[in-house]
């Protein structure tokens, strides 16, 4: 099998999923009692669900990769056909289409990490495109820059749909782009984002990688 993190260990690769899935769950615990909060699958316009039995499937989810099991993830992914609520701005809701994303790629399912991912990359293109032109100010607020953080993470994982795909071009560019706006928009003397960042790197790295372009990758 090839893994999207080809210089990484698994115990690393589990590690590093469930410390994605513990920030879901700090974020998402705010929300766990909004039992009026409604969300719309994509695929069925008639099919409702409650923002709190949405955060508990996938504490599930979150249960399996704690307990290094990923194919108990994958199968409570499964029994709910990866269905992620439409709610673009919502940053446990993006967060949590990242995670679906990771944890189809890590089985090489590539087709399925598009599918999670797909119907909130437009928001989030337009949200980003409108804050880079100026179009929009900067967020100042905790909840706003979360919200951005978030954004830029889900563009950060469409990239690597893409290189998947094969679009190399394109991959590299979605992940400058990430790296751009983490530096511009992000990045102060509180807030540092080594995490981001980091990613952010190795995934620039791995395209030149794969180009062949050993000493741009170090």
């Amino acid at each position: 099998m090839v893994h999207l993190f080809p210089c990484f260990s698994p115990s690393n690769l589990l590690l590093f999923f469930a410390s994605r899935v513990a920030r879901f769950l700090s974020r998402s615990r705010k929300l766990r009692n909004s039992a009026n909060f409604l969300v719309v699958f994509p695929d069925s316009i008639n099919t409702l669900d409650t923002m709190s039995d949405f955060l508990a499937r996938l504490e599930k989810v979150r249960e399996s990769i704690l307990a290094v099991d990923f194919e108990a993830a994958r199968v409570h992914l499964n029994d709910r056909n990866w269905k992620i609520p439409f709610a673009p701005k919502n940053p446990s809701v993006l967060l949590a289409a990242c995670i679906a994303s990771e944890v189809a790629d890590y089985f090489g399912d590539y087709p399925q990490a598009r599918v999670v991912l797909q119907p909130v990359m437009k928001e989030c293109h337009k949200v980003l495109a409108e804050l880079h032109s100026g179009k929009t100010v900067t967020p100042r607020t905790v909840s706003d820059r979360g919200l951005l953080k978030q954004q830029i993470w889900a563009v950060l994982h469409w990239g690597f749909v893409r290189y998947r795909e094969g679009n190399l071009d394109e991959a590299i560019g979605k992940f400058r782009y990430c790296r751009e706006l983490v530096q511009k928009y992000l990045i102060d003397d509180k807030n540092p984002c080594f995490g981001t960042s980091a990613r952010i790197s190795y995934a620039i790295g791995l395209v030149h990688w794969q180009c062949y372009r050993y000493s741009e990758a170090k």
